[in-house]
Formats: structure tokens, C-alpha cells, sequence
């Protein structure tokens, strides 16, 4: 199921039109290669077949969507411009930022040229979550929001490194808020909230897993029950 469900992500990825997502799926990928080498090569065989065959077939009128999103600058030029005003608004106000909804009401007193980019129109969107939370909520809410993946990075870093052969799921959960994270650098959340549900629904799934594996090998009643029964811990237990 989980082969088959890959597969058909890449498909959908690849039609999305999308290059933030094009972006998060090439990354995650790359993580499922690490894990999953022989699987993700074949996998990855077919789904080229299969899209080299229905491109020609089915998929015709998509393909030359793709090449126009391909070659389309506009996008980019605004994207350009919009990120260099949100450093500038950065670096005026760092720590505290310039308040939380003021970023829509400010961000064109910053608009300048950049090279050959200009935004044409008044008022486009950030294109970027964690700047967007820069600018309103300064370096000290931008901390606070990242602090809950912090502290599960380091949850999981001794889980990861002596479990990793033997349960990989969460490494896989991870590589899904990779390709949150990917997709956030590129898009406003804040108009779109499946993306940030996925967020959180990603990261509480990784804290529930930290905490199954707490409870079966850490300090604590396991321990405590083993210890009655007289019976030899493992090494790996030992090592815990």
C-alpha cells in the first residue's frame, strides 16, 4: 500500500503545476531512496514508463501546461521582489517584528526592483510562510513557532540513529515535513491551511511515535517489570 500510494504521489505531484511541489516531492524522494534504495529505484522505473505512455496519450494538454508553468517569469520576478521587501522589513524590526496581520498593509512601501524583476500589480502574496512570520512576529515568535521541531529533532535523533534499521516510520514522517517545510518556503500558508494542518498534523504524529518509543524502552514501568522478572536486558536495552 505504502509503494502503491508513493507512486501515485508522483504522479499527482508531477501534474500539480506546482514548483514548490515538484521541489518537496524531488526531496522526498531522495529521503525514501536512502531508506528504501531498491524500491524507490524500480518504483521510480515505472512511474517514468508510465508517464512517458500516458503523457503521450492522455496527459497531452497537461504536458504543455507544464512546459508554459516551466517558462513562465512573471511568477518568479514577483516572488523576487516581494522576498527582498520582506528583508527589508527584517532587518528594520528583528526581534519584535511589525506585528502580527501588518505584513499586506506594509510590504509595497518596500517593493523595488531587483535585477530585471518587478512586480506589475499592487499586492501579491508572500509566497513564504516562515518569512511572513518573520516580518509580523520578529526573530522571537519565529523561535517560538519553530521551537515544537526543535525539541522533536532532538527527540528523535537517539531514536533514529540506533532504530533506524529496524523501524524507519518515523524517518518517513520527517521526510513529510521536509516537504512541508519545502512547500512553505514557497507558498502563504495563511491562505491556504491544509498546508499547516499537514504541519501539525505531521509533527504530533512524530510526538505520539517519540512517545511509544518512551514508554516501551526508556526509564519507567517496562523497566521496573523487567527488573521483577529477573530477565536479561538486551544490549540495545542496556544502551537506553
Amino acid at each position: 500500500i505504502f509503494v502503491m500510494m508513493s507512486g501515485v504521489s508522483l504522479l499527482f505531484i508531477a501534474l500539480s503545476m506546482e514548483r514548490a511541489a515538484w521541489l518537496a516531492g524531488g526531496l522526498v524522494l531522495l529521503g525514501l531512496f536512502v531508506l528504501y534504495p531498491g524500491t524507490v529505484i524500480r518504483l521510480s522505473l515505472v512511474m517514468g514508463v508510465l508517464l512517458a505512455f500516458l503523457g503521450g496519450m492522455i496527459f497531452s494538454t497537461q504536458l504543455s501546461m507544464l512546459e508554459n508553468r516551466i517558462s513562465n517569469q512573471g511568477t518568479i520576478d514577483a516572488r523576487i521582489v516581494v522576498t527582498d521587501a520582506m528583508i527589508q522589513m527584517i532587518q528594520e524590526k528583528p526581534i519584535s517584528g511589525w506585528g502580527y496581520g501588518t505584513l499586506n498593509l506594509r510590504i509595497k512601501d518596500y517593493y523595488r526592483s531587483v535585477g530585471g524583476a518587478s512586480v506589475i500589480f499592487g499586492l501579491t502574496t508572500s509566497h513564504n510562510t516562515f518569512l511572513t512570520i518573520f516580518v509580523e512576529l520578529g526573530l522571537v515568535g519565529f523561535v517560538f513557532y519553530l521551537l515544537p521541531v526543535g525539541w522533536l529533532l532532538k527527540a528523535s535523533y537517539h531514536h533514529l540513529r540506533y532504530n533506524l534499521k529496524r523501524n524507519n516510520v518515523l524517518a518517513v514522517v520527517w521526510l513529510g515535513v521536509l516537504g512541508s517545510f519545502a512547500v512553505s518556503n514557497f507558498m502563504d500558508m495563511r491562505f491556504f491551511p491544509i498546508g499547516l494542518t499537514f504541519w501539525w498534523m505531521e509533527l504530533g504524529l512524530i510526538a505520539n511515535l517519540i512517545q511509544q518509543h518512551s514508554e516501551t524502552h526508556g526509564v519507567g514501568s517496562s523497566y521496573q517489570s523487567l527488573h521483577k522478572r529477573q530477565v536479561p536486558p538486551s544490549n540495545y536495552e542496556l544502551f537506553e
